[in-house]
């Protein structure tokens, strides 16, 4: 998701981007502004992957939702030409400066403070960051999906959680049955709602039902995720079967930090068809 500061944008008379290019407007107006245009938290992998997530997601699933099964396939590679059009808009982004001046250095507990502290314009974060606004500071800030070429909507999703259940387990049965009243439980899925922007998408209970305090930010993006669009997995992020191999998701979010000193984006995706081969024996 792409959260933005709502005050920033209106004092430098900017509007949501519905397109790609409109985003790379945006990121040229918060620079002319003296702002910098997207928060990073660069310091770690995985949150410096966020950018490189979304753009993957949108750009390349968002036109083929089956890719990554295509590629245990062997159908596709990473070094094909429509990916390497994904990733290369991530290269795009650190050309024209959208990410602040030492951003491999910031963390993202600091990130965070810097972008709600009104330091930065945007920030490509996923929906566990609604939990860090708080509620008096969340008429400043509002969320957009990233802008695809042509403004289709898609949405890079991650159903469930990380509950694993062990099949060495002295009483699997037992095990599956804590594993089933603490992932469905009430007062933990409250929690969650409120402090890690999660989004209860059950058939038959509804938000309301659990009595969680949200901000208008949540409910702006709770909307989104709600609505009959395009959802696909959100890339590197997922535990069904588009999870990547072994080895890979760390590559991959590795690449996001690299692509700032190497501008060989074919060249660097080749090297995890090369990952991917190995992690899988092919």
């Amino acid at each position: 998701m792409v959260f933005y500061n709502k005050d920033i944008f209106a004092k430098n008379n900017i509007t949501v981007p519905k397109t790609w290019a409109e985003f790379l407007q945006v990121v040229e107006k918060l620079k002319a502004a003296g702002v910098t245009p997207i928060e990073l938290a660069g310091a770690e992998p995985w949150s410096a992957s966020m950018p490189l997530v979304g753009v993957v997601s949108s750009h390349v699933l968002g036109k083929n939702k089956n890719w990554i099964q295509d590629r245990y396939a062997g159908k596709v590679k990473f070094a094909d030409a429509d990916m390497v059009a994904g990733v290369t808009k991530q290269k795009q982004l650190i050309d024209a400066g959208a990410f602040g001046k030492g951003a491999l250095g910031v963390n993202y507990a600091d990130a965070n403070t810097s972008f709600l502290g009104g330091k930065s314009g945007m920030y490509l974060m996923g929906s566990w960051l609604i939990g860090q606004i708080k509620p008096e500071q969340a008429a400043s800030f509002g969320t957009f999906l990233l802008p695809t070429d042509d403004g289709s909507v898609v949405v890079p999703f991650n159903v469930g959680g990380t509950t694993a259940i062990s099949a060495k387990a002295t009483d699997v049965g037992k095990a599956t049955a804590f594993a089933k009243a603490w992932s469905l439980s009430p007062n933990n899925l409250k929690s969650l709602i409120e402090g890690d922007g999660a989004f209860p998408m059950f058939k038959n209970i509804k938000l309301e039902d659990f009595g969680a305090k949200v901000t208008p930010v949540f409910t702006e993006a709770f909307k989104v995720a709600q609505e009959d669009n395009n959802k696909v997995s959100s890339v590197g992020w997922v535990n069904n079967d588009d999870a990547l191999p072994p080895g890979v998701t760390d590559l991959f979010y590795a690449l996001s930090q690299k692509l700032f000193t190497n501008g060989d984006v074919q060249g660097q995706l080749a090297e995890l068809d090369k990952a991917w081969d190995k992690a899988t024996g092919k």
